[in-house]
């Protein structure tokens, strides 16, 4: 079944709830995450940090997750390339360059994990695992104990459209949709993991063509809007809190590095 538009999907405009000092702090959170992941992406070719993947024209879907979300109260496991969100969600420049930097001051693991491999504990960011793809069963199963609970929370987890090939993804969407979870998948959709195309990676035209298989709206959108962006992913965590199911979206994005 194709995936839903937009405003298909959305009920209201979400948006316009947004104030302007809403809407300055968002411009400046995309602002800086460009910045710090400019100056990581620097520090990694001059061989003073290990490690480093970027999010560079991505931040628009990235930060409307969250945006969307209740720092402390839902879940939210990351992506590799969600600098702009884990800021969002509390995380601050300082805490992102002491586990850059591998340091004991890392709020995470204490400078034990590798860079990009995003955590902290007093926002609900579940850490990065380095095989791709872990997060997303990993998600289905807090949410599963949300709903065990009766808990008034969302769990939410963030992925390229190359680790919807993986197995896990398939595991994780499954037991959501058979579960109806308060669940979000996002697949931030460049059009190539890491340099294979997406044409060698599935047969379908969009990754939330397959949302309908697994129980669950499918919704294909512009990842570059930022405002569109954002009444998606709002209305799909409404719809999870409300206890309404669980929903694939796919941001069609860019990536610039």
């Amino acid at each position: 079944m194709p995936a839903l538009s937009p405003q298909e999907f959305v009920s209201r405009d979400y948006s316009s709830d947004l104030s302007a000092a809403d809407l300055l702090r968002a411009y400046r959170l995309m602002v800086l995450s460009r910045k710090l992941d400019e100056r990581c992406w620097i520090l990694h070719r001059q061989g003073k940090i290990a490690f480093h993947i970027s999010g560079i024209g991505q931040e628009a879907c990235q930060l409307a997750a969250g945006l969307a979300l209740e720092p402390g109260k839902d879940y939210y496991f990351p992506h590799y390339r969600d600098l702009v969100t884990v800021l969002a969600l509390g995380m601050k420049p300082v805490d992102v360059l002491m586990g850059t930097y591998g340091k004991a001051g890392d709020p995470g693991s204490g400078g034990r994990q590798m860079p990009n491999h995003y955590n902290y504990r007093p926002a609900n960011i579940v850490s990065v695992s380095s095989p791709v793809t872990t997060q997303v069963p990993q998600c289905a199963g807090v949410a599963f104990a949300i709903k065990l609970r009766g808990e008034d929370r969302v769990a939410m987890c963030a992925l390229g459209e190359g680790a919807t090939s993986q197995g896990d993804w398939h595991e994780g969407l499954n037991w959501a949709g058979i579960n109806k979870l308060p669940f979000v998948c996002l697949v931030e959709n460049n059009n190539y993991a890491i340099s294979v195309p997406m044409d060698k990676q599935m047969p379908v035209a969009n990754v939330a063509d397959r949302g309908y298989a697994y129980g669950m709206p499918g919704v294909a959108y512009d990842g570059n809007d930022f405002f569109e962006c954002y009444n998606v992913t709002r209305e799909a965590v409404e719809r999870a809190r409300r206890g309404d199911g669980p929903t694939l979206l796919e941001a069609r994005t860019t990536r610039l590095t």
